[in-house]
């Protein structure tokens, strides 16, 4: 049995990829997910809290909590280990408020878990980027995890591969103490309750899905929410209010908007044949795949799935599954330039840890058809580094996939001789596939492609190795 607590389980892995990356000289990106102090708390029994006189509920948090911050002082030490601390940007943050005043503390700020109000949704931020940030600097500016994004792809300049639209901005002027923070302000929707909210430097509006109630806080005058500038409003609270809830409108239409996928490029693309151009345009229009594709909980219709078939089966379909997916270990491919005159390399090379690639999946479900085979060609931007086909070798490269399990490659049946054959040409830019399977059963192969990932020029300084 394991008797690690959850906080070092996590850690150990974290441990495991920093070392593979410092030794093999690669940067690294790290998200650490810390389940400690969620319910069910893992049981981490500690004596500091014998003599305390805190409830068993509290205590078991707060030797969560404990056990937390060990492992993220482990972190930090490994960091000095392995030389990258200096070149390391850290930052430590939490999703939302406590769950109850009973285990936790808003700081006397109004709600707490679930809520839209203060006492939920601030959380401390800290960071630690050796030369970047002034040690014991603080800052009031307003920043949520929406802004991760946009400000680690500032420290690393690079660019977003495509025009979709993001809620986040950059932090990165912050961080380095040239800004005081975004005016704009955020606006955020709850799941419980259908809340609603949106803020600026100033002013917060609070309201429900389709309600005409509205509140109004001045939070610089009254952070902890408790005087409502409606209740008896002056033309100026109004004009505030009016002001946030059409952003908010905005906000929630462009929400809508992606939730259908028509401001964002699918992540799974399944055409029925002809050829794909990475991260560009398609010779045949997209296969609708299902209005929930994007922001649905139905995953059938998010993948054409319905009782554990693809409703679009009899035919070849190509699965964008990730877009510049970096292997954490090498991966072992057939070699995509078997031509005659090289049929005396070996058949399989090895994809070395650290590359970076495009990794795409063609499947094939004859269904209740009868045996079936079809024949597709697929063209690419990039070149073909390589093709996976035995069951085996899919099953060692889902780290690749999709996170669904109607795509795992481990649904595939057993590898039959000539079940998959292939040709590649044009400069290992295009592929021709041929795929055979009985009822019951499917066939798929996995297309590596190179990819690179765009950029804007260098990373900011003090952001070499670390992530």
């Amino acid at each position: 049995m394991d008797d690690r607590t959850e906080a070092e389980i996590v850690y150990r892995q974290a441990e495991r990829f920093l070392r593979d990356a410092a030794a093999g000289q690669r940067p690294f990106f790290v998200t650490l997910w810390f389940a400690t102090p969620h319910i069910p708390l893992m049981d981490t029994p500690s004596t500091a809290y014998d003599d305390s006189g805190v409830s068993e509920e509290r205590r078991s948090y707060y030797e969560a909590i404990q056990s937390m911050d060990a492992q993220i002082g482990n972190l930090r030490g490994l960091l000095a280990e392995l030389d990258a601390d200096r070149r390391t940007l850290v930052m430590f943050t939490a999703d939302n408020g406590p769950e109850s005043a009973e285990v936790g503390s808003t700081g006397g700020l109004r709600g707490e878990k679930r809520a839209l109000y203060e006492g939920g949704l601030r959380v401390p931020t800290l960071v630690e980027w050796p030369g970047q940030v002034e040690p014991g600097a603080a800052s009031s500016a307003m920043a949520t995890t929406s802004d991760l994004l946009p400000t680690l792809l500032g420290v690393w300049r690079v660019a977003m591969p495509d025009a979709r639209p993001l809620d986040g901005e950059s932090l990165l002027d912050v961080l380095q103490g040239r800004d005081s923070g975004r005016a704009e302000g955020y606006t955020f929707c709850s799941v419980h309750g259908r809340s609603q909210m949106a803020m600026g430097e100033r002013f917060k509006l609070v309201t429900e899905e389709g309600s005409t109630e509205h509140e109004l806080y001045d939070l610089l005058e009254d952070p902890k929410e408790q005087h409502n500038l409606l209740e008896q409003p002056t033309p100026y609270a109004e004009a505030q209010a009016r002001r946030l809830h059409e952003r908010l409108t905005k906000w929630l239409e462009s929400c809508e908007i992606s939730r259908r996928g028509e401001d964002l490029p699918p992540r799974a693309t399944a055409l029925e044949h002809g050829e794909v151009r990475t991260d560009a345009e398609l010779s045949l229009p997209f296969v609708e795949i299902g209005e929930d594709r994007f922001g649905g909980v139905v995953y059938e219709d998010r993948y054409q799935l319905t009782d554990g078939v693809f409703e679009r089966s009899g035919v070849v379909s190509l699965f964008a599954e990730r877009q510049f997916a970096t292997l954490a270990a090498p991966l072992s491919v057939e070699r995509p330039d078997r031509s005659a005159k090289e049929r005396h390399e070996p058949p399989r090379r090895d994809l070395p840890a650290g590359a970076t690639v495009h990794s795409y999946l063609a499947h094939y479900d004859p269904a209740g058809a009868g045996r079936g085979a079809q024949t597709a060609r697929f063209a690419f931007d990039d070149p073909i580094l390589g093709v996976i086909a035995e069951p085996g070798d899919l099953a060692d490269s889902d780290s690749l996939a999709f996170a669904e399990p109607g795509f795992s490659s481990r649904e595939g049946a057993d590898s039959e001789r000539g079940a998959v054959r292939w040709r590649i040409d044009d400069g290992r830019r295009s592929i021709t596939l041929w795929m055979s399977a009985p009822p019951g059963e499917v066939r798929q192969v996995r297309i590596l492609t190179r990819a690179t990932i765009p950029t804007a020029g260098a990373p900011a300084e003090g952001a070499g190795q670390g992530g």
